[in-house]
């Protein structure tokens, strides 16, 4: 997971953690953050970052929410 979080912070600059599952190794929780001055942009940076997680090799999305503040 470390390899995929370091990909995802470096290709969309945001801040990305696991925040919960940490006693799993076959699954976890993972939070990511942006933070942008439009929600139209930071609404597309989210759903790219989940597209691109659900490209990884292995992992498999069970579900995602997005919540813009």
């Amino acid at each position: 997971m470390r390899r995929t979080k370091d990909r995802v912070h470096n290709k969309f600059n945001v801040s990305i953690a696991e925040v919960d599952h940490n006693d799993l190794w076959q699954r976890t929780t993972l939070g990511v953050s942006v933070v942008a001055n439009e929600k139209k942009f930071a609404n597309q940076v989210l759903n790219q970052v989940v597209d691109f997680i659900g490209q990884e090799g292995g992992i498999q999305i069970l579900d995602y929410s997005i919540e813009l503040y």
